[in-house]
């Protein structure tokens, strides 16, 4: 529809006073591709083809620049611009730009700390999402991922965690549209991704910027380079690295230590590998087709791509399928008027496994594949095969739901539990997440984000912008719990249907303009004001029931449930919010010299956040550079050929984040409990006081931020190097706690605490040509990272949750536990006491989740028509805790590590683990035998790609085909015990340090092609 109504505005409006200009860009190499040819001004350009050449459009008096990284700018009035342009290599400043809010600027004039991917980094990876596939790739963002299930998402961490308690994910923007995730976006339609890292540069965005900004912007169209592309992948994916668990020998011999009285007849004959059972090869494949193009006036991006993820497990029970569209379209209305409009369409289907459920996943299928019995068989053959003991006979003659599979063999069950710990493969068909969670395991969404603009040149260098956003999904979930038994204490008799729907829509208005000048040849001013307002609105309602008429496949909806079933309506919600913002940005330079930028931003929400007096918050910002190599004394003394470029630069600025703070907390409210009958008069909604303890004081959360940094290139560009020193400090944070006992009321929101976070940061590149057949580029990064509680939300007093702790002088939720020294005489372990690690409380310092820095490094080598890219990612100084041992489930498997270093009276000086034991032990499980130094470097991508030759594709009348094959995450160098050290229970708080055995990372192979014509 979107497309239909610019179709026909193009047809709706006349010409206007224009010309149309061509030409050639080249160096004294040859054509120069990708160079920029840009009407000044304005957002019209477009970039040089293959063979260095362009065509554009531009208004009779406009001035047109021309330019490329590496090379001087140069400009010319549309009147004049030359048939052939010649770009000099030894360039003055770099003229590429990058985008920034409300906005686009010179790299040379940047003042902030914005780091920049292309979309050539991330294509043709295998990732799902867009934030995996940056993993590695800038320095102060890392990426963290809990899962690596189908259709799992990724979340960004730049500079640290800002927040103990809340989501410290950034502000998310795509083409101008904020949104809540990415996870939409498909990696192939992305053009670029900015990444605003200090408080100067995400101060403009105020009071959601305290834990940075990400830009993603889409592809466009360009004129004169008209193309049909399609783009393929197959996928196949297996388990990143095992961990290894005791065969059935090593288990029985474990357990029988442990307890003399586990005699031979609790362990049955079986040698099973239950991960080896649970899962297999997972396929994905990828498929894209699409339409790049345009002419003098019209331009058009369109792709469509289909996704099918099947995972891990066996059969089709892990699956992420969907479809997913980008319309990009713009049209030149008149010379000063010009409109577009950007659309990402998907829809979807995700079919989840239960999966880290509890501690260490033991009631889940996936936490079946690690702990469950290996004596236990997957199937029993036959009925005679089946032990008395297990009960299963003997029930299913009584009547009660034992599952057979589809040959009609029982599913084996262990002699030994009588817990949430099943066969796996049994967990897989009737233990869905909603059973443990209230959350659907089958889920649908259908989801459109867009952006509709207009960029309108009302005045000489004056350019308003009118920008309508708007986001509208809709998710209907569903689950169906079937009957089952497994033993007198793990049954289900009436099966159980829940379904879940939620619709949200979200728009923004955003109007701005933006001044561009340059008099006197020497002094650049911009300036850009604007305001935003936006809505939120959102319903959901979700049901649950007990009972069907009918369990057939066909009835498993909650319109079939049985009239004397216990149905439980598990509630709804009506979500409607405001929010509006002012907005402003100066910046000035002096001879390409100095810059200096200042921004400011006023922010309020509607009164479901503060209360009147404290609704509206301030977040400004002021940065500054210096270009010393544009100075005389730096250019009559140092050669270009060693230092072409270099700049200091400096930021301060403050940011916000309203992540951390629920509806309403600055005022009294009630509450909605049950409904009751009223002497027969009808039901009545019972409505008490909120145990939430009103806070009329609460103020914004702020981070402020200094960062200083420098850009240089040497060498003649081959060498570029950027580095930042950072230290932000977030205060006043929101935070709920316990109210006073007198108040009657359970918690209370206050400001309070402080975190800080500082580091440096390094980016490096080498790029250089040898001969004309080959060229090779090196690309690095590297950053720190010091995380610590100033003064802790909690208080001064120490905030404990399992093994994680929260305390003033550390990391955010470090690892606190005991420490060992060593055994008795009886294989026991012996824990360092208070006194010995100097503590009140017999616990110490373990290790942090937070790494102590990030690295990644990517060669990119191409010899003619062959390329080979390597590209790699660690950290370094993590720790991690495994929970892989829960001595309250006694009998279940246990890693081979703890067996291997297990005491016993002929190994008890080489003894690394004790005894084994069914005693329970408030050290053990909590304690320094399962952390473990979580530091690696992966191997995260190696790809051998060939491209046909230019005189072959003119042969065949196609533009371009390349075929490719790639090994993602080949390689890991690690100490870590656990499946992979970059697996976590959470992306933030208290479970940060915690891995519980979720659903494995991949190790994947792909073969691809990329074909246009």
């Amino acid at each position: 529809m979107i497309l239909g109504i610019v179709l026909m505005m193009a047809t709706a409006f006349s010409a206007f006073a224009q010309r149309t200009i061509r030409g050639t860009v080249e160096d004294a190499a040859g054509p120069i591709v990708g160079a920029t040819v840009i009407e000044r001004g304005t957002t019209n350009g477009v970039s040089t083809d293959l063979d260095g050449k362009f065509t554009l459009t531009v208004a009779n008096n406009s001035v047109v620049e021309i330019s490329c990284i590496g090379y001087a700018t140069q400009t010319f009035a549309a009147a004049n611009v030359p048939s052939t342009i010649t770009l000099v290599e030894d360039n003055e400043f770099l003229e590429e730009t990058v985008v920034v809010g409300y906005g686009v600027q010179k790299k040379s004039n940047v003042t902030g700390a914005i780091a920049q991917v292309k979309s050539e980094a991330i294509e043709n990876r295998s990732n799902e999402n867009v934030g995996s596939a940056l993993q590695g790739k800038l320095a102060g963002v890392q990426i963290v991922t809990t899962s690596g299930a189908p259709g799992a998402s990724s979340a960004f961490r730049i500079r640290g965690y800002s927040s103990t308690n809340s989501s410290p994910d950034p502000l998310l923007i795509v083409d101008g549209l904020k949104v809540r995730n990415i996870d939409y976006l498909d990696p192939e339609s992305v053009e670029s991704i900015e990444v605003l890292k200090d408080a100067a540069s995400a101060a403009i965005y105020g009071s959601q910027a305290g834990n940075g900004v990400v830009l993603i912007t889409t592809k466009s169209g360009s004129e004169g380079n008209v193309r049909v592309f399609y783009n393929a992948m197959v996928t196949f994916q297996k388990p990143l690295q095992n961990i290894q668990m005791l065969n059935a020998s090593q288990f029985k011999t474990y357990w029988q230590e442990a307890n003399p009285n586990y005699t031979d007849d609790l362990f049955q004959n079986a040698d099973t590998n239950w991960q080896d059972v649970v899962f297999e090869t997972g396929i994905m494949q990828r498929h894209t087709v699409g339409f790049q193009g345009g002419n003098n006036r019209f331009s058009y991006y369109v792709d469509a791509t289909y996704t099918d993820n099947n995972g891990l497990v066996t059969g089709d029970y892990d699956v992420n399928r969907r479809v997913s569209g980008q319309i990009n379209v713009s049209y030149q209305v008149k010379p000063w008027l010009k409109v577009g409009t950007n659309n990402s369409i998907e829809r979807g289907y995700t079919h989840t496994v239960s999966s880290n459920i509890g501690f260490a996943s033991t009631g889940s299928a996936i936490g079946g594949a690690y702990y469950y019995d290996p004596t236990t068989p997957v199937f029993y053959n036959s009925d005679s095969e089946i032990p008395a003991a297990t009960g299963l006979l003997q029930a299913e003659a009584q009547g009660f739901p034992v599952w057979r599979d589809e040959q009609g063999r029982m599913y084996g069950q262990s002699l030994l539990f009588n817990s949430n710990l099943w066969n796996p493969l049994l967990m897989r068909n009737v233990v869905t997440s909603f059973f443990f969670t209230n959350q659907p395991f089958e889920t649908y969404r259908f989801n459109v984000n867009g952006t509709i603009y207009a960029n309108a040149t009302l005045f000489k260098e004056i350019v308003f912008t009118s920008r309508l956003g708007y986001r509208m999904g809709n998710t209907y979930g569903k689950g169906y719990h079937p009957t089952y038994w497994i033993n007198p204490s793990q049954s289900m008799t009436s099966p159980v249907i829940m379904g879940t729907s939620s619709n949200n829509i979200y728009y923004q208005w955003e109007n701005f303009a933006n001044w561009n000048h340059t008099f006197a040849g020497k002094h650049e001013v911009n300036v850009m004001a604007g305001m935003d307002f936006s809505q939120t609105r959102s319903e959901s309602i979700n049901a649950r029931a007990n009972g069907l008429t009918n369990t057939a496949e066909n009835f498993r909806y909650l319109q079939y449930y049985l009239t004397t079933a216990s149905t439980r309506v598990m509630g709804g919600s009506d979500y409607n919010r405001y929010n509006m913002s002012y907005f402003a940005r100066a910046g000035y330079t002096y001879d390409n010299r100095y810059n200096v930028q200042a921004s400011f931003r006023a922010d309020a929400y509607d009164s479901s956040k503060l209360s009147k007096k404290s609704r509206w918050g301030y977040f400004p910002s002021v940065s500054a550079g210096w270009t010393i190599s544009n100075e005389g004394f730096f250019k009559n003394n140092i050669g270009r050929n060693a230092i072409s470029f270099l700049k200091l630069r400096a930021s301060w600025g403050i940011n916000g984040n309203i992540n951390s703070l629920s509806d309403f907390q600055y005022t009294t409210a009630m509450s909605l409990s049950g409904q009751y009958n009223m002497n027969d008069t009808g039901l009545i909604t019972n409505a008490n006081p909120s145990t939430i303890l009103a806070n009329e004081n609460l103020k914004w959360e702020e981070s402020r931020q200094v960062d200083v940094g420098l850009d240089a290139r040497f060498f003649n560009d081959k060498l570029t190097l950027g580095i930042d020193y950072y230290n932000k400090q977030t205060t006043n944070m929101l935070q709920s706690i316990t109210a006073p006992a007198v108040s009657g009321a359970s918690t209370t929101y206050v400001n309070r605490g402080k975190v800080q976070n500082s580091g440096w940061e390094f980016d490096a590149t080498w790029k250089q040509n040898v001969g004309k057949d080959f060229n090779y580029s090196i690309s690095a990064n590297l950053a720190t990272v010091k995380n610590l509680v100033v003064e802790s939300p909690r208080g001064p007093q120490r905030a404990m949750s399992g093994i994680a702790c929260l305390e003033e002088g550390y990391p955010s939720w470090y690892i606190r536990g005991y420490r060992h020294k060593g055994f008795d005489d009886k294989g026991n372990a012996i824990y360092m006491t208070g006194d010995e690690l100097g503590t009140d409380d017999g616990r110490d310092y373990l290790g942090s989740s937070i790494p102590d820095f990030t690295y990644g490094i990517t060669i990119a080598l191409k010899y003619k028509n062959v390329d080979f890219t390597i590209f790699g990612s660690g950290v370094q100084g993590v720790s991690r805790w495994l929970g892989v041992y829960r001595d309250d489930l006694p009998m279940m498997n246990v890693p081979l590590f703890m067996y291997e270093g297990r005491w016993t009276s002929s190994n008890a000086a080489n003894a690394t683990y004790p005894k084994p034991t069914v005693v329970r032990s408030t050290e053990f499980p909590n304690s320094d035998f399962f952390v473990f130094d979580a530091s690696y470097f992966k191997l995260k991508q190696l790809q051998l790609g060939y491209t046909m030759p230019k005189k072959v594709l003119d042969a065949l009348h196609i533009k371009g085909l390349r075929i490719y094959g790639s090994a993602e995450n080949l390689l890991t160098l690690t100490k870590y015990k656990g499946n992979d050290p970059e697996s976590q229970q959470a992306s933030y708080g208290q479970n940060l340090a915690a891995d519980r055995i979720s659903y494995p990372s991949t190790r994947n192979f792909i073969f691809g092609l990329n074909f246009s014509f």
